[in-house]
């Protein structure tokens, strides 16, 4: 019964008659193959600088406490300090590259889908490009993310930003609560925070990170 209903649905879909233009369709997919090469290349290529900037932090800290000063002193803890919004600038871009991928590899797959269907299964194939249709708009024309933002922050935290977060935060910890405060410590801890405050809040409101949902579903390769 529920297959004979799923059937029915789709079959009501395919006399709506959702068509496209086929030769628009494989320049379009050329494009998103070549957009998906691009943006793997910048992400790995962000994820080169992060690593990059937390082996130069940690050299730093340790040059600077050279002739017997051991971290935590005020010169590495500023360092620190300083360093912090570039790290995060860093993160927000890899989360930027990682929605512009995520995006062309929906469109890629519901084009994958459309062409493996096509002129097997009629049924599925007018699934697969209802589907495209849609994400097409939302996350092409309209720039939506293709990914909720828990995943896309956890995502990110996995491929590269995890470790050198922790690093930051516990010497960063460690020197506050280690530290007498100095004028110019708290001056600096002032603007990190009222600097940090903006980015965050940037981040959470950028329209690119918004997530929506497709109504539509694209059909599995069996």
């Amino acid at each position: 019964m529920k297959t004979t209903k799923s059937l029915n649905q789709s079959e009501k879909r395919i006399n709506n008659n959702e068509k496209i233009d086929e030769k628009w369709l494989l320049t379009f997919y050329t494009r998103v193959a070549e957009e998906i090469g691009i943006t793997r290349q910048c992400q790995t290529e962000t994820h080169t600088w992060v690593i990059t900037l937390t082996a130069g932090i940690v050299a730093a800290v340790i040059a600077i406490g050279n002739g017997g000063v051991i971290y935590p002193n005020e010169s590495s803890y500023l360092l620190l300090l300083a360093i912090t919004p570039l790290l995060f600038r860093f993160f927000v871009r890899s989360c930027l590259e990682y929605q512009i991928m995520q995006r062309w590899i929906a469109l890629r797959n519901a084009i994958d889908t459309y062409y493996y269907y096509k002129g097997k299964n009629e049924i599925l194939a007018q699934e697969a490009i209802i589907y495209f249709n849609e994400i097409n708009k939302s996350f092409y024309l309209n720039w939506n993310a293709a990914k909720p933002m828990r995943k896309m922050i956890l995502d990110n935290l996995l491929l590269a930003f995890a470790w050198p977060m922790i690093i930051l935060v516990i010497l960063l910890i460690l020197g506050g609560i280690t530290l007498s405060s100095t004028p110019i410590m708290v001056a600096t801890e002032i603007i990190v925070a009222i600097w940090m405050t903006f980015e965050i809040i940037a981040f959470i409101t950028y329209r690119g990170f918004k997530y929506v949902n497709p109504v539509a579903s694209l059909p599995k390769i069996q």
